[in-house]
């Protein structure tokens, strides 16, 4: 008697839950449909509303070139005719042909697609490494990307580095989980494109596979710190990442200019460029950029250092391995800091799995615990479909109320000396013309076909890679020595200048009062710079 009130005990309970179950799941929407929405509500809300960095104009330049005329070792955009290959062709490709087809507005869409990619390859590195929590997986990948879209996504071929950096360690996390090595078979194909679509980042992609070489090496236990991975690991897996990474070497040749490009990377370091190109110097306090740089170095490191100290929680050698470098990297150039926010979330997150024998304690415990926790009705509301309407909402009004506001703006010309380039075209052979220009508006004038002095392509005007050009150094002389402009302009026998009250202030209020020079045209543009285009009197 007591067993069949039991059994009826135990069946009304069964049924009150199944009842309940089916309560909720009418306000309840699918994980993958929340996680999109929010994916589309976060990259709508926090993208750029234009493309036009300054390297976009010399990449779609560039692009160009090489459909119409091939693969040159001639730059055909200077003044100076120096030895040039692209080591972002396909990218450049890429981006023009986009913009061939469906203009700046194609190159803004794509740069959403791009971006939501990222997103969600983020997500998913996440999950795997916190065991698949998703939702604090999705919000820090949220974090992660809106501060990339503040920084280094551009219509720039760092877009398809940051994405194929991030396809690499999702398919050595999933390897290390699965132990298939058939995952792995994914790395070429990735070599491939990155030899193509960046090949100055080549290197990188066997930096990213020493930590995990590290962490197979050896099983050990110290501190808080576990090599192995699970401890469970073999040396199998070690065998097998290092035949990998030999085995991926030669497919960097697989790009029109064969090994010459290899070791790009590498030459840029105590180079020219580290002296005078922002991205290649350290983070600092005297930008935005360099401000939100610093402090994000600083909070993420505290929040590492409180969990490696203050919780219980350990660390796995791969993971610790991957931040310590990526910190390291992104203090000595603010370049890597797209890589540092990208996987950072690999060092926060990371869980160490559970053996199978605590998996059923804490299944047993489980359904002891009511499941009415603080957690699962938070989850139960963030999953409701009044939860996704807000989203839906969110992801129509972001593009409304950007238009309503006049930020829509796909590319803004309103930073670049717009009136001074049609003068050029109008009035001079602008194809074979001697200008001087500054760093930042070289890209602008080579997407006008005109001839430039200088661009944003910084190692093409050192001595490093064109021996016995001084271009950049020269640049950067006239920047910090502005007085003694007239010596580098007969050097270079000018025949105009452009000059801007941000880049060389001093440098225009000499040429004002200075008869060897005629203003042909001036101009202020949007963020309140002043662009003033000089002839030079009396040349040749």
């Amino acid at each position: 008697m007591k067993k069949s009130n039991s059994a009826i005990s135990n069946s009304e309970i069964k049924n009150e839950t199944t009842e309940t179950e089916k309560q909720n799941n009418k306000f309840k929407i699918n994980t993958p449909i929340f996680i999109f929405l929010w994916i589309a509500a976060a990259v709508l809300a926090f993208n750029y509303s234009h493309v036009t960095d300054n390297d976009t104009f010399f990449h779609l330049s560039i692009g160009k070139n090489i459909l119409e005329h091939g693969f040159t070792t001639v730059d055909p955009f200077s003044m100076h005719k120096l030895n040039f290959t692209s080591q972002e062709w396909l990218s450049e490709v890429v981006f023009y042909l986009i913009y061939k087809f469906f203009s700046f507005t194609g190159l803004y869409i794509f740069q959403i697609l791009i971006t939501a990619l990222i997103l969600f390859t983020i997500y998913k590195i996440n999950c795997l490494v916190s065991c698949n929590k998703k939702y604090l997986s999705l919000f820090v990948a949220i974090i992660c990307t809106w501060l990339l879209q503040y920084t280094f996504i551009r219509i720039r071929p760092q877009i398809f580095t940051i994405l194929i950096f991030a396809l690499e360690i999702y398919v050595l996390e999933s390897y290390l989980r699965s132990k298939n090595f058939k995952i792995l078979l994914c790395l070429p194909v990735l070599c491939v494109f990155l030899a193509n679509f960046h090949i100055g980042a080549f290197p990188m992609f066997f930096v990213f596979m020493l930590p995990y070489l590290a962490d197979t090496l050896f099983k050990a236990d110290f501190f808080k710190i576990r090599a192995a991975y699970f401890k469970g690991s073999d040396n199998k897996l070690f065998k097998t990442l290092l035949l990998f990474l030999i085995a991926l070497l030669p497919f960097g040749i697989i790009n029109p200019y064969g090994v010459k490009k290899l070791l790009y990377f590498t030459s840029m370091f105590n180079s020219e460029i580290t002296k005078h190109v922002m991205e290649w110097k350290g983070p600092n306090f005297n930008s935005d950029f360099g401000i939100i740089i610093s402090l994000t170095l600083i909070i993420c490191s505290a929040l590492i250092i409180y969990r490696l100290i203050l919780t219980k929680k350990l660390f796995t050698l791969k993971s610790l391995l991957l931040f310590i470098g990526l910190t390291i990297m992104t203090m000595f150039a603010i370049r890597f800091y797209s890589y540092y926010i990208t996987f950072f979330g690999v060092a926060l997150l990371e869980k160490i799995e559970p053996s199978a024998q605590n998996v059923l304690a804490k299944t047993k415990n489980k359904k002891k615990i009511d499941s009415s926790t603080f957690g699962d009705r938070v989850r139960m509301v963030i999953e409701s479909k009044p939860a996704a309407g807000v989203l839906v909402i969110l992801v129509i009004a972001v593009p409304v109320v950007k238009t309503l506001l006049g930020s829509w703006e796909i590319t803004h010309y309103g930073y670049y000396p717009v009136k001074a380039a049609e003068y050029i075209k109008k009035n001079t052979d602008y194809k074979n013309i001697r200008l001087f220009n500054n760093y930042d508006d070289g890209g602008y004038l080579m997407f006008n076909g005109i001839k430039v002095f200088v661009d944003s392509r910084a190692d093409l005007y050192t001595s490093q890679f064109n021996p016995g050009c001084t271009v950049l150094s020269d640049f950067a002389d006239i920047i910090s020595d502005p007085e003694n402009y007239d010596a580098l302009f007969k050097k270079y026998d000018f025949q105009y200048i452009l000059v801007s009250t941000e880049m060389n202030y001093d440098t225009c209020l000499s040429l004002k009062e200075d008869k060897n020079y005629e203003l042909v045209s001036e101009e202020e543009v949007s963020n309140g710079v002043s662009y003033f285009l000089y002839k030079r009197l009396g040349n040749r």
